[in-house]
């Protein structure tokens, strides 16, 4: 008998589904699994789905109440993105239920571009390649050894090179993508707030470690605001002058986002006046990012083109989520 397995998405799924559907099967006819898999929308919002005759569920993006009497035949549940409180098993479904979180490559990923727009920033990776690779005439080149050697041989000023340990990250949108940020930043020591419309509840702000404040208390606290946010009418440029001009001028933002997020002429104009140190951008309110484009002139800013989770065979992502599933089949 064929195992029913059922994967619940968010509607910014939907319009990849096709790609997404024939990576999850694959990886599933690879790993001895006779079936594929079915996709049902679901809205964001906690709901309670009817699950009867499902065997296997997956959950991606989105929140979900199960219990006994609408899940009769569920043998176990994968939720991928570490926020495991998404998933609620509620009392019945607890004890005949297993429960796998698996982190998805693709969160991963963004949050990994994310740290490096900012390490290439504090660390001025870029302007340094460039004058080394321009070379110098002084300092005389010299041999070095275990004992001699010519630390900082361009004459850097105290503070041009910058550290993220004991600094303060800002997270805007505290999803999926904002928490595998918010741990890669917090395993470097950085502090970390973070702003949502919902705030999380206080167990899953203390595993992340992250306090909740409000949006202007964020921009004017952070060294480093970082944002995650999906691109809605109300989201639309929820960083413009006003909330540049609350930021610090030694700070830096960072979006690998959605470009609409961010008013470009904004951003332009307060990286050229000094409100703020720089920004790492990865995406744009016109992609690709027109040559003519001022934030191409501008040496405060590192540019990249929309690759926080590309290119990334689908394949990645769901590999994790059917070993989960066939470990928990074994195990049944």
């Amino acid at each position: 008998m064929n195992d029913s397995i059922l994967v619940l998405h968010g509607d910014r799924t939907t319009p990849l589904l096709a790609a997404h559907s024939a990576a999850l099967d694959q990886v599933l006819r690879q790993e001895g699994w006779q079936a594929g898999a079915s996709w049902r929308e679901v809205p964001y919002e906690r709901t309670r789905p009817s699950l009867g005759g499902v065997d296997w569920l997956i959950v991606a993006n989105v929140a979900v109440d199960i219990d006994a009497e609408s899940a009769p035949s569920l043998k176990g549940i994968v939720k991928l993105g570490r926020f495991g409180s998404r998933v609620a098993l509620l009392p019945g479904a607890a004890s005949q239920v297993k429960f796998s979180v698996v982190p998805d490559p693709y969160f991963v990923s963004c949050a990994e571009h994310a740290l490096a727009l900012t390490l290439a920033l504090c660390r001025r990776i870029v302007p340094l390649d460039r004058a080394v690779r321009q070379g110098v005439d002084e300092p005389r080149p010299i041999v070095t050894t275990s004992v001699q050697r010519l630390p900082n041989w361009l004459g850097l000023a105290s503070g041009t090179i910058r550290t993220i340990s004991q600094s303060t990250v800002g997270i805007v949108g505290m999803g999926e993508i904002g928490l595998e940020t918010a741990r890669l930043f917090a395993a470097l020591g950085a502090n970390i707030l973070y702003h949502k419309r919902n705030r999380l509840s206080a167990s899953d702000e203390e595993s992340i470690g992250a306090q909740w404040v409000e949006l202007r208390t964020l921009l004017a606290q952070s060294d480093i605001v970082s944002l995650h946010l999906p691109h809605t009418e109300d989201t639309a440029h929820i960083i413009g002058a006003e909330e540049l001009a609350l930021m610090r001028p030694d700070a830096v933002l960072i979006n690998t986002a959605r470009g609409g997020l961010v008013s470009e002429p904004a951003l332009v104009d307060a990286l050229k006046a000094g409100g703020i140190a720089g920004a790492g951008l990865d995406v744009y309110e016109v992609e690709p990012l027109p040559r003519e484009s001022a934030l191409t002139r501008l040496e405060n800013v590192v540019l990249a083109p929309h690759v926080g989770v590309y290119p990334m065979a689908e394949e990645v992502r769901y590999k994790p989520v059917v070993a989960a599933l066939s470990r928990m089949r074994r195990e049944a």
